[in-house]
């Protein structure tokens, strides 16, 4: 279960290595977030599962929250944020904040439609939106995070 080098079209090294029960998605995550510049928060849970580190352990700067690890998973199942949760924390410190959706989406570098649409997205934000969040509300993203039967 080791490391094995490939090599990208790109002459990059990658690694290939069994990730949460997928074999493969490590690398391929890695090639996105190389070409896009950015990951959406449930491929980045392959990696910090991978890597065996909490999302907090790559923020830089001040934490607004406790850095608390990931639920451990086993071959059967996967990391995945429960968005629908994300969401409705969001919405309750927004609203005894007194805020309007248009006030927090300045505040964290995104779009209202962007923070509204947490509430019934299948999939996923991007990782960075999501950290912003759980930092702006000081929770730890763990939190929001379960290990769904796959």
């Amino acid at each position: 279960m080791g490391l094995r080098p490939m090599r990208h079209a790109n002459s990059r090294y990658l690694y290939h290595k069994n990730v949460g029960g997928q074999r493969g998605a490590g690398f391929v995550i890695v090639i996105r977030s190389d070409q896009r510049g950015a990951t959406s928060c449930q491929h980045a849970l392959f990696m910090l599962h991978w890597l065996n580190r909490s999302a907090e352990s790559f923020l830089r700067g001040k934490l607004n929250s406790p850095d608390i690890p990931l639920p451990e998973v086993g071959s059967d199942r996967r990391l995945r944020w429960n968005l629908a949760k994300l969401y409705d924390a969001m919405n309750v410190q927004r609203i005894d904040q007194g805020l309007t959706w248009s006030t927090l989406a300045t505040t964290l570098l995104c779009t209202p439609s962007q923070l509204r649409g947490l509430r019934t997205a299948k999939f996923a934000t991007g990782v960075t939106l999501a950290m912003r969040i759980v930092q702006w509300f000081s929770r730890p993203a763990a939190d929001f995070v379960y290990a769904a039967k796959w």
